[in-house]
């Protein structure tokens, strides 16, 4: 990217990892993970 001059990073999430959802524990903890490094 600093070679080109910039760009983007565009990360995905969900609802889950704002409003946990007890029966994906997992998926929930990495959504919540990308949202709070963003």
């Amino acid at each position: 990217m600093l070679k080109n001059g910039g760009g983007s990073i565009v990360n995905t999430a969900s609802s889950a990892g704002v409003i946990g959802q007890d029966s994906v524990v997992t998926y929930s903890a990495t959504k919540h993970g990308i949202i709070g490094l963003t």
